[in-house]
C-alpha cells in the first residue's frame, strides 16, 4: 500500500480564528516575532529568538522550495485518484459506501477539526459520501501515540464504532501534534520528528486503504520559553514536519 505525506503550511477554522483574536485581547506582554514564517525564510538560516543561528533552511521542500517536488506532486494526484467510497470490508460501494477522514492529535487538532466539520456539514459542494471523523483527543501529544498499542488508537476505533464505521473506510489523514515544554533546537523537532514518523507508519498499520495524510505543524502559541507548549518550540514543530515529509518518498512502497 501506498500513502503520500503533504504539508499544510496553514489551518484555519472558525473556532481556531476566534481562539487567536481571543489570545491576542488578553495577553499583555511584549509581541516578539519568533522568526519569517518557514514558507517565507526560503535559503536563509533559521535564527532563534536567543540568537543561535541553527543549520536549518526555511522553505516546505528541499532548497527552500514551496513547491512540491514533481514526482510527489503526480504521486499525490495518482493516489487521489484511487480514493472512492468503500464499504466497512474496504470494498468499493458507490451507492452506500463512506470516504473517511481522520484527524490525529491533540486538543487544538480536536477543536480545528471540529469546525472544519461544521463548515464542512454547512457547504452542499462537499462530497456527501465523505465523512470527517475527530481521532484528536485532549492532552494526549505525540509520544503518546508512537505505541501502535496506545490507547489513543483503541479510542479512535471505538468512535468509527459509534458511527457504524470501520478502519478499512479510512482513506485520508489529517495530523497535527507537538511536544509539551521548552527544549533545544533541533533536539526537540528531531524528537518530533521521530514521534511523527511512528504515527506515519501506525497509521498505515491501522488503516491499510489509507491513502494521503496531511501533516501540520502547531498553531502559534503567543508565550515565550516557557509554559505547555511555549515558542519558539511551537514554531519549531514546523521543522519536524518538513523533516518527517523529506522521507514520505521512501515510504511509499
Amino acid at each position: 500500500m501506498s500513502v503520500l505525506l503533504l504539508l499544510l503550511s496553514g489551518w484555519y477554522g472558525k473556532s481556531a480564528t476566534s481562539i487567536a483574536h481571543a489570545q491576542e485581547t488578553r495577553c499583555t506582554g511584549a509581541h516578539q516575532d519568533v522568526s519569517l514564517p518557514l514558507t517565507d525564510l526560503g535559503n536563509n538560516v533559521y535564527t532563534r529568538l536567543d540568537g543561535q543561528a541553527s543549520e536549518y533552511l526555511g522553505g516546505l521542500y528541499p532548497e527552500g522550495s514551496n513547491t512540491r517536488p514533481s514526482a510527489h506532486e503526480a504521486a499525490g494526484l495518482m493516489l487521489a485518484s484511487q480514493i472512492v467510497p468503500l464499504d466497512i470490508n474496504g470494498t468499493p460501494d458507490g451507492r452506500n459506501g463512506k470516504i473517511v477522514m481522520i484527524s490525529v492529535g491533540m486538543s487544538n487538532t480536536d477543536s480545528e477539526f471540529l469546525a472544519l466539520i461544521e463548515m464542512a456539514n454547512a457547504d452542499p459542494a462537499v462530497n456527501p459520501k465523505l465523512f470527517l471523523l475527530s481521532g484528536a483527543q485532549g492532552g494526549q501529544t505525540a509520544e503518546r501515540w508512537v505505541d501502535p498499542n496506545a490507547p489513543t488508537w483503541q479510542e479512535i476505533n471505538l468512535r468509527l464504532d459509534r458511527y457504524k464505521l470501520s478502519a478499512q473506510q479510512v482513506q485520508v489523514a489529517w495530523v497535527k501534534q507537538t511536544l509539551t515544554r521548552g527544549g533545544e533546537f533541533p533536539a526537540k523537532a528531531l524528537a518530533l520528528q521521530s514521534d511523527l514518523e511512528a504515527i506515519a507508519k501506525n497509521l498505515r498499520t491501522h488503516y491499510p486503504n489509507l491513502k494521503i495524510a496531511f501533516f501540520s505543524s502547531r498553531t502559534r502559541s503567543y508565550t515565550y520559553w516557557r509554559g505547555l507548549s511555549p515558542e519558539p518550540l511551537a514554531f519549531e514543530t514546523g521543522s519536524a514536519v518538513i523533516m518527517v515529509n523529506r522521507q514520505a518518498d521512501q515510504w511509499r512502497t
